[in-house]
């Protein structure tokens, strides 16, 4: 080697691919991270608004209908364990705990669950913050229930969602989910016109139907997939003695099933 000259290493070309090709993976899970955690801090201030009255614990026929059908999709009995996945402020949650149900609720949002401790009858259900993501770092403990309202359509990875989930449940565990249907077309008049409520919360409501959910819940490792469609107006006419009697008198067509306002989703996790 001539005196003073230091030979430069230069990476051959499989080097060079493998270089580029781990920085880019790296650079790919940088921005899904951070497309993610942006997602979900939108999310958590979106329903941290002191004026979201649609997730306020109501006793109301319209909320205990969306109760009712999940307990039965599942046939839940008095004294089965549930884990409730984005449960706000116990809308739901209190109302499966007056059916006898106990309830694990969990939610991204402190503040949400510190309000749902703070309802009137929430001592009995138990809760702790968390992402679904999250799940299996923060309980030791394996359900054979799990349940969620409207709240799928607000995630941003429906099939990593669902594999997190199944982390925390047992074989054989079943789940159910209630959401709006993406086929009811006055819920985006809803959208448009209401001042709470935005399209970049709410536009996940585009992948609520079978088509979209049972392949994600599939390749998570679920089974027996159902998805039963039930109802058709808004609390302000449900809540009426004369609203369910036309709901129900509705529900009876069967040509209108596909626009059914509501769907329970509920699958088997693979025994």
């Amino acid at each position: 080697m001539v005196p003073g000259y230091h030979r430069v290493h230069t990476p051959r070309a499989p080097s060079l691919i493998a270089w580029a090709t781990k920085s880019r993976f790296a650079k790919l899970v940088s921005a899904v991270t951070q497309s993610v955690n942006e997602h979900n801090k939108y999310q958590e201030s979106y329903y941290e608004q002191a004026d979201h009255t649609r997730i306020f614990p109501v006793a109301t026929p319209y909320v205990w209908r969306h109760v009712d059908k999940v307990i039965g999709a599942l046939d839940l009995k008095p004294g089965s364990r549930v884990l409730e996945i984005g449960a706000g402020m116990g809308r739901h949650a209190q109302l499966m705990s007056e059916r006898g149900i106990q309830v694990v609720a969990t939610d991204l949002s402190s503040v949400l669950i510190e309000k749902l401790k703070e309802q009137t009858g929430a001592a009995d259900i138990e809760a702790f913050v968390s992402d679904i993501s999250e799940l299996a770092q923060q309980t030791t403990e394996r359900f054979d229930f799990a349940v969620g309202y409207f709240m799928l359509h607000h995630l941003l990875d429906l099939e990593s969602a669902f594999r997190d989930l199944r982390a925390v449940l047992r074989p054989g565990a079943r789940v159910a989910f209630c959401e709006p249907n993406a086929y009811h077309l006055p819920f985006y008049v809803q959208i448009a016109l209401s001042r709470t409520i935005t399209w970049k919360g709410d536009r996940g409501i585009l992948n609520m139907r079978p088509s979209k959910l049972f392949p994600a819940m599939e390749a998570a490792g679920f089974v027996e997939m159902r998805c039963e469609r039930f109802g058709f107006f808004p609390p302000l006419v449900a809540n009426t003695k004369i609203g369910r009697v036309c709901e129900r008198g509705l529900e009876a067509v069967r040509l209108l099933e596909p626009i059914r306002a509501f769907q329970i989703f509920s699958a088997t996790v693979v025994p």
